[in-house]
Parts: C-alpha cells; sequence; structure tokens
C-alpha cells in the first residue's frame, strides 16, 4: 500500500519472522478508507484521526493501540507542546501515525537506522527503540529547564527583577506542560507491559524500565516547579523589603519634619497677636531654631540606631 499519506514503509524482521511498519502522515480529513486498507479495526480508527489525545493505551483484538507524546522539534514550535504519536502494533505489524505538520524527530531517526541497516527482530525492539529515543529528548528538554532555572537563581542572588521573575513562570508553565503528558504516558507504558500478549519477559522489563524513566522525570519536573515557587518566594520577599525599607526612610523623613511643619503652620497663621511680627530677625531666628530641632531629632535616632 503506497498512497500520499504513506511516508514510508519497510519489512522488517529475520528470517522466519518480518513485520511490516508503516508510517502514515495523516489530517482530520484522511478518509477511513486509508486505514481500512491497513486491517485496522474499526475501534481503532476513530483514535488514530482524533483531534486530541491524550497518552494511552488500548489492547482490543490481538492487537496494541498506543498512544505517546514526544518533544516537539517542528519550526516555530515551542518543545513544550509535545508532538502526539498513535501507534497501532501487532505481531506482525506497526502502524505509526503523526498528523501532518507535527512530525517526529524520534520517528525520522529510526527509519535513517532502519536505512543505515538496523535490524529489529521483535516489534516490540522496535518500539522499545522509539521509547529510547522520546525518552532521551524529553531527558534534554528537561535538563534544558534545569539550567535555565539555575542561571535565574544565580542572576536572582545578585539582582531579583521582573524579568528573573518572568523568566522562572515561563519555565514553570514548561515544566506543567511537559508533566500533564508524561505522566498518563508513564501510565500507558504500564499497561502495555503488563497486558500486550505479544510481548516476553525482557520486553516488559525494558518497557518498565523506561516507565521508570518517566517516573524520574516527574520528579525532576516536580523539583523544577518547587525551585520556581521558591524563586517567586524570593522575589516577593525582595519586593517587600524594597517596600519596607522606602517606607521606613519615608518614616524617618517624616518623624524630622513632622515638628518643624508644625512650627511653620503655627507661625504661618494670619491671626494678630503672632510672635515676632514686628521683630526683624525673628525669621533667621525661627530657621536656626528649627535647623537645631531636625537636628537634634536626627542625632536622638541616630542614638537610638534606627538607622
Amino acid at each position: 500500500m503506497k498512497d500520499n499519506t504513506t511516508q514510508f514503509e519497510h519489512l522488517l524482521g529475520v528470517q522466519g519472522s518480518h513485520f511490516k511498519w508503516v508510517h502514515l502522515l495523516i489530517d482530520n480529513d484522511t478518509p477511513t478508507e486509508v486505514l481500512q486498507t491497513l486491517s485496522i479495526p474499526n475501534a481503532i480508527q476513530d483514535s488514530l484521526v482524533a483531534q486530541e489525545t491524550r497518552p494511552k493505551c488500548l489492547n482490543i483484538e490481538g492487537g496494541v493501540f498506543i498512544c505517546l507524546r514526544a518533544i516537539n522539534f517542528n519550526q516555530q514550535a515551542q518543545p513544550d507542546d509535545m508532538v502526539s504519536l498513535r501507534i497501532w502494533m501487532t505481531k506482525d505489524m506497526v502502524i505509526s501515525i503523526d498528523k501532518q505538520a507535527r512530525s517526529l524527530r524520534s520517528i525520522s531517526e529510526i527509519n535513517d537506522a532502519v536505512n543505515y541497516g538496523v535490524v529489529f527482530k521483535h516489534p516490540a525492539d522496535w518500539f522499545h527503540m522509539l521509547l529510547e529515543k522520546i525518552s532521551d529528548k524529553i531527558s534534554d528538554q528537561i535538563e534544558t529547564l534545569d539550567i535555565g532555572l539555575d542561571l535565574i537563581e544565580e542572576q536572582a542572588c545578585l539582582s531579583m527583577d521582573d524579568v528573573h521573575r518572568q523568566n522562572a513562570i515561563d519555565i514553570r508553565k514548561k515544566a506543567a506542560q511537559m508533566k500533564r503528558f508524561i505522566a498518563p504516558q508513564r501510565d500507558a507504558l504500564e499497561v502495555f507491559s503488563r497486558s500486550s500478549e505479544f510481548i516476553n519477559k525482557t520486553h516488559r522489563f525494558k518497557i518498565k524500565e523506561q516507565a521508570n524513566n518517566i517516573l524520574r522525570y516527574l520528579d525532576s519536573l516536580e523539583i523544577i516547579r518547587e525551585r520556581t515557587v521558591l524563586i517567586q518566594d524570593e522575589y516577593r520577599h525582595t519586593t517587600a523589603e524594597r517596600q519596607s525599607e522606602r517606607m521606613y526612610v519615608l518614616s524617618l523623613v517624616t518623624a524630622i519634619f513632622l515638628p518643624l511643619s508644625f512650627l511653620t503652620g503655627v507661625f504661618g497663621m494670619n491671626v494678630g497677636g503672632l510672635p515676632g511680627i514686628d521683630n526683624l530677625h525673628a525669621f533667621k531666628i525661627l530657621m536656626i531654631t528649627m535647623s537645631c530641632i531636625a537636628v537634634v531629632i536626627f542625632l536622638l535616632m541616630r542614638y537610638k540606631k534606627w538607622f
């Protein structure tokens, strides 16, 4: 079978034990006839072309449908906007499906490996290599987030500002988006390793190891989330300290000028009988008195170690 939806097709395995791998690029308008020619059960066809999918695994009619998510390396795409990969697997066939314009780099790498002569004895061997490549790229992306957070923490020690805070928020959002898809992916692999009839104990062990890797990634993403929370708390604490310092300075200035304001208010009243109205030196005397009061208050604050 070869049409405009088929990106590539291989006959894999060893003598006496072959299986076919077909990779399709589809969209929402892909006719069901294309899938029916591949002997895909009707119950699975809708899941293969669904608009939105979450990682899951279904054992049905002697095969396994599994949906995975992987890092998005397509142009003008965010890595945390993870690509969906749908797979229908039996003991003699593997069908992998990408959406148009959202192709998966790991699939292309496996295709290159096949072209270079890598041999897969069993569909589960192909699946394990796919999981390894997806897992490695998830690990690299988490490490990138971790390094970015390290830089923010180092810079925040010198100067915590809105830019660092926004960068921390962006990292937290990316980690949350990745965790949203990775968590159910682990459950899907657990189901696959427990209930798939055509894989042996070695394959089950390898799949469980990949599920354990995902658990480790989830722990790393949770640590990243906690670190971003600490950075935001530090930002709020630093901002509150700055505001407190400014308010403290204003309070000190107010304390110095309050008695001076009182004197200017008293002597600025327009009523008869104010002292010094007829004294030419009254203004100078008042200014000297106010200066002395300000100096005394200042020295008293220093003595009390208010600043």
